[in-house]
Parts: structure tokens; sequence; C-alpha cells
């Protein structure tokens, strides 16, 4: 993550690469002179800020594992500012660069304040791993869910690398607007993503893969077409580590059972609103994919892959709840058509059969993931008790 970062600012920092006219007669010196306390836009500091952020994180969080962590922070923003200072000299020999004073001031702030949420999430997450303890075990239905959840929340997956990308997936936040009800949304979701990863990999190494997850999608924020950072989702991620320290503090039974609460208002919610119903039914199709038939059958793999990951996640939080996983994967198709039948009665809800039978066949494919867990997990402790 250190070097990927490195590697973004480096990037972000002196593209297009191209020297500009005359840059080879300016002289070490005279670059020195050129830097200007010139003020950039907005976006600009936004992320010139944000960008040095996992910087500040990611060697503070190297650096505190070799040496003591008041000298870690002080080299990570030292280095932070170095390297923010060399990267705008530079940039006095780049075409289409504005060296400027400024940009090293945001960037050494944006150094501390990842700094300082390094020391923050040792301290939580040192508490968090104690109380999730050694939770890892088999559990293919999760993985099933966090690849889905994956293909919904990166699609397209086709890459772009400019500085006009940037500045995009920059641009939400130079005048941002938080959601209460988006905030929710992420939060839920993140929070059960960290369920599944604890359940995977117990103690440090699951925080450190949760926190791998994170990098992933805040990266391709960054590099995916049709991406970007979301103000809300990144408020919920600022909560989600105090929000998982509370829930582990909990007895298993009314953790699961809270999970579920807020798992099913979230499905409600994103299923009838804005709560407005209508005098007449609308139609209920009863071909599964009509509309796409109609227009040719193009394939809407990011809605795919949504309606999936609603599915697959509330079979999985059933199960953690203490349903038998043969009972959820008969209820979540029934609950689903429920749904589809009230929404006749909702204003521009399409209703169709679609959903009901694509819940049905991803409640089946969670129940064969987790006879192949259960499969797997005991021919492991049979292997452990013969080499006892």
């Amino acid at each position: 993550m250190l070097f990927g970062t490195l590697a973004l600012i480096a990037y972000g920092s002196l593209y297009p690469f191209d020297l500009r006219p005359g840059a080879e007669s300016i002289g070490f010196w005279q670059a020195l002179g050129h830097l200007t306390w010139a003020r950039a836009g907005r976006g600009d500091r936004i992320a010139n800020l944000l960008l040095y952020v996992p910087l500040g994180f990611c060697l503070f969080r190297w650096l505190e594992s070799r040496i003591r962590r008041r000298a870690a922070v002080l080299l990570a923003v030292t280095f932070g500012v170095t390297l923010s200072y060399c990267i705008e000299v530079t940039q006095v020999f780049i075409a289409l660069r504005v060296a400027s004073y400024w940009d090293v001031v945001f960037n050494g702030i944006g150094s501390v304040v990842g700094a300082a949420a390094g020391i923050a999430w040792d301290e939580l997450s040192v508490k968090l791993s104690g109380a999730s303890g050694n939770r890892g075990r088999s559990d293919r239905g999760g993985v099933f869910v966090v690849l889905l959840w994956l293909l919904w929340r990166l699609w397209p997956f086709i890459p772009q690398f400019s500085i006009g990308m940037l500045k995009a997936a920059f641009q939400p936040l130079t005048d941002p607007f938080f959601s209460v009800a988006a905030t929710l949304h992420y939060l839920v979701w993140w929070t059960l993503l960290a369920h599944i990863v604890f359940t995977l990999i117990g103690g440090q190494r699951g925080i450190e893969a949760m926190l791998a997850l994170i990098a992933i999608v805040l990266a391709g924020c960054l590099f995916i077409t049709h991406h970007g950072f979301v103000p809300s989702e990144l408020l919920a991620l600022v909560l989600l580590l105090p929000a998982l320290l509370v829930l582990n503090r909990l007895a298993p039974a009314p953790r699961h059972g809270l999970m579920l609460a807020a798992f099913v208002a979230l499905l409600f919610y994103d299923s009838f609103f804005p709560f407005q119903t209508q005098e007449a039914a609308g139609h209920f199709d009863l071909w599964p994919f009509r509309s796409w038939m109609d227009s040719g059958f193009p394939v809407d793999w990011q809605w795919l892959a949504r309606r999936a990951s609603y599915f697959a996640a509330f079979v999985w939080v059933l199960k953690q709840a203490g349903m038998r996983i043969q009972v959820a994967a008969i209820f979540v198709p029934f609950v689903v058509l429920g749904i589809e039948i009230v929404q006749v009665w909702i204003p521009g809800r399409g209703s169709s059969i679609t959903e009901p039978m694509l819940a049905l066949l991803i409640a089946w494919i969670m129940r064969s993931l987790d006879a192949g867990s259960r499969r797997s997990g005991g021919s492991a402790n049979l292997r452990r008790a013969r080499n006892h």
C-alpha cells in the first residue's frame, strides 16, 4: 500500500511527464526560485491534502513496527513534507504544472492527518482484534458475498489513468454533500463486510485484511471509469471502526440480531423508497428478464451484481442470526416475492418475477457453498485430530 501510494503521488504530481520549453536551461538553484505562493483551486487543495493522508498512514504503520511511535510520526511527516518539496521543485521542469509552496503545506497537513489516523487505527484495532478473537473459519458463502459486492461496487472494471480522471474522482469532495440515508447505507454494508472478513480471518490479520479491502475500493474510486469518491461513503468509513468496536462488545446473539435488523431495514428502504403509493395496481410481469428480452437482451451486470449482493448477504445474516441455511434458502425468495408484489402499488417501480427467481438462484448457491464449507471444515478437523 505504501509503494502504491508513492506511485499514485508521483503519477498525479508529474503528469503529463513532458518537459516545458526551455527546461534544459533551468538550473537546480534557479528551479528553487521558481516556487511561488500561487493558490490552487479548492479541488486541487483537497486533492493535495487527501493524496498524502494514505502516505502518512502507511509510512507510520510501516515505521512503527521498527522504531518508537514518536520517531515514526516524526519521520512519516518529515518524509511527506520532503517528498512534496522535491516534487514541487521537479514540477518547475514539467509542462502544465504550477510549483507552489501551498501544495507543500497541504501535503504536509495530509501527512500529519495520515500519521494521526495511523495512531487512532492502532489503538482501536488492538481493542477490536481482542474482541474479534480467533474466529477465522471456512465460509465460502461469505467469500461469495464479498465477491458479488466488489463486482457491484467496481463495475465496469474499465481502468483509466489520466489527470482528468484523478480530478474528477476528487470533484465531489470540493463541495461535499452528506446524506444521512446514504451514510447509513454505506455503514451497514461496510459493517457487514467487516463481519464477514472477521469470520474468515480472525484476530489482527482480519483487521489488516479489512484495511486491504478498503484500499482496493478507494483505489477503484480513483482509477475506474464512472467512479469517484462519495462523501457519504468516506464518512461511513470514518465511523466504521468505532461502530465495529461497539458491536463487538455485544454478545454474539444480540450482535447478529442487530446486524440482521439493520440489513433488513436497508433492504426495505432500498425497495420501497420514497414510500409513496398509487391507487391503481401496476403490472406484475411473470416473464423473467422480459424488459431485457424486449430490448435485445443487453445485460445490466451492475444491477445483477447489486441485487445478487443483497440476496446473498440476506441469506448470510439470517444464517449468522441462527436460521438454518436450508430454511433461509427458502425464506429469502419468498420475502423478495412479497416485496415485488407490494411494489405493484408503488409508482415508478417495476414488478416482476425476475428478482424472486434471482433470489432463489442466489439462495441455493449460498446453500451449496455452506455445505461445501462444512465438508471442508470437517475434513480439516479430522486431519488435525489424526495429527494429534
